[in-house]
C-alpha cells in the first residue's frame, strides 16, 4: 500500500471524526466518508487484521458519537461482505490473482458499481441498529445517508485517491 494512500486515509478518517461526524443534510443524512477507507483496504491483508482494523476504526467513532458499538458492527460487517461482493461485480478475477487486485486503480464505473452498494448497506445497518426498528423516517434517512454518502465519497475518490495513483 502506498505511503500517499495512508496518508489520505489517516486525513479522511481524522476528517471523519472532527468534520463529517458534525456535518448532517437536515438531520436526516449523515456523511460516512470513512467507509471509503474500509473498501479499499488491501485484499492481501489477513482477514484478521482486516477484521480488527475495520473494528478499531468503527470503535474510534463509536466512542466520538456515543453510539455503542453501531460503527464496530457495521464497519466489521462491511469489510466482511467486500471480499465477496467483488467476486460478484469481477468475476474474471483469477483466485490466485486476487490478493493482488487493487480496487483503488480500477475504472471510475468499477468504483461505483463497488461502492454504492456497499455504502448503501452501510447506511441501512446503521440506521436500523440506531433507531431501532424500521419505519418510513429510517427509509428516508438510510436512502439520505447513502445517497449523500456515496456522493461524498465519490467525489473525495475522484480528486484524491483516483489522481494519486496515476501520478
Amino acid at each position: 500500500m502506498p505511503l500517499r494512500l495512508i496518508i489520505i486515509f489517516v486525513v479522511i478518517i481524522f476528517l471523519q471524526v472532527f468534520f463529517f461526524n458534525a456535518i448532517s443534510l437536515f438531520d436526516m443524512a449523515y456523511a460516512f466518508v470513512y467507509v471509503m477507507v474500509l473498501l479499499l483496504l488491501p485484499l492481501d491483508w489477513n482477514f484478521k487484521i482486516l477484521i480488527t482494523v475495520a473494528f478499531l476504526i468503527g470503535l474510534l467513532l463509536d466512542f466520538t458519537n456515543l453510539k455503542l458499538g453501531i460503527h464496530a458492527f457495521t464497519s466489521t460487517l462491511i469489510v466482511t461482505i467486500r471480499s465477496w461482493w467483488i467476486d460478484i461485480i469481477t468475476p474474471q478475477i483469477n483466485p490466485v490473482e486476487k490478493p493482488n487486485f487493487k480496487p483503488y486503480t480500477q475504472s471510475l464505473s468499477w468504483i461505483v458499481s463497488y461502492f454504492t452498494p456497499l455504502v448503501f448497506l452501510y447506511a441501512l445497518i446503521y440506521h436500523i441498529l440506531s433507531d431501532l426498528h424500521f419505519s418510513l423516517n429510517t427509509f428516508w434517512k438510510f436512502f439520505m445517508t447513502g445517497f449523500y454518502s456515496d456522493i461524498l465519497i465519490l467525489i473525495i475518490f475522484a480528486l484524491f485517491i483516483r489522481t494519486s495513483d496515476k501520478r
